[in-house]
């Protein structure tokens, strides 16, 4: 991880306890900053020395709001982001497969100039599916660690960009204007990070529908099968009806099979889903901590001074 220790030089680049400001642009060329707020007809603004200031809207061209949060701020809390996803982000999703064992077919092909023979090797995967129960029971413990995560105050407040409250997201949608790129960066890969949790929430539901599915479709079968055995001892039945009841049950296994495999290709899918969420996720907190890193690179190789 990108730790706070290597960060010092952006926090040196910038000024720690810098603070940032919003930039009032005027239609007249002026430009102001401080701490603004839009009103319906006017916008208003505090300058940094305490001046207020009240501006009709059709007199402002644009105003660019600038998070409160100071460079040291913005890396302690990503380097404290960073560890409270890892436990979630950093394991692979469960598969619907137990092991794979790779095979090979050989292909042996003449050419028809030289007259040469050549052999080509082609690679195939043999797989072998998991019990239902093994699958749902993996994904059970896997999908935890994301609600642990998710439940917790610190991931809700800084997948929320607030207006004024100290947050990652807070941040990436009002970054100063010089750490724009940054802000955009940090955007994208909390967006990712928060697809990723969603659509692990989905999967969650989706594989623990294939045991709920079965557990109600098992209730069902039960029930037809115990009409059949009363219709068996009913000595007044005829033959067509307790066929009729046995062939019941048979429709019912049927369409046990047809909705377990149906609730598992949605589960398979949502699970896939979740993986590739989880991989974009992860390229947008590595492109996030190296366009830190290149924020970071003049101040260190900016020459010490010497008496």
């Amino acid at each position: 991880m990108f730790r706070t220790s290597i960060l010092l030089g952006l926090i040196v680049l910038l000024g720690a306890e810098s603070a940032s400001a919003d930039k009032v642009l005027l239609k007249d060329g002026r430009r102001l900053s401080g701490t603004a707020k839009k009103h319906k007809d006017r916008v208003d603004l505090t300058t940094d020395d305490g001046t207020k200031l009240s501006f009709p809207k059709d007199e402002v061209k644009r105003i660019i709001f600038e998070s409160t949060t100071s460079p040291r701020e913005l890396v302690e809390m990503y380097d404290t982001f960073e560890d409270l996803i890892a436990p979630a982000m950093g394991l692979l999703e469960p598969e619907q497969r137990e092991f794979s064992k790779q095979t090979r077919t050989a292909q042996r092909r003449r050419d028809p100039y030289s007259g040469s023979r050549t052999v080509e090797w082609e690679w195939g995967r043999a797989r072998e599916p998991v019990s239902s129960d093994k699958f749902v029971d993996d994904w059970v413990r896997y999908a935890a660690h994301f609600k642990a995560v998710a439940k917790t105050r610190a991931f809700k407040r800084h997948m929320r960009p607030r207006r004024g409250k100290k947050s990652l997201a807070e941040f990436a949608h009002y970054p100063p204007e010089e750490l724009e790129e940054l802000g955009l960066s940090l955007r994208d890969a909390i967006e990712a990070v928060k697809d990723t949790f969603e659509y692990a929430e989905t999967a969650d539901r989706a594989v623990g529908s294939i045991r709920g599915g079965e557990l109600e479709h098992d209730r069902k079968i039960a029930r037809a099968k115990n009409r059949a055995r009363l219709m068996d001892a009913n000595k007044q039945a005829t033959s067509e009806e307790k066929a009729l009841a046995r062939a019941r049950i048979q429709r019912l296994i049927d369409k046990k099979e047809v909705s377990h495999n149906a609730r598992k290709l949605s589960a398979d899918n949502a699970v896939n889903q979740v993986a590739s969420s989880r991989i974009v996720a992860i390229r947008q907190l590595s492109e996030f901590r190296r366009l830190l890193e290149e924020v970071f690179e003049p101040a260190g190789s900016a020459p010490s001074a010497t008496p």
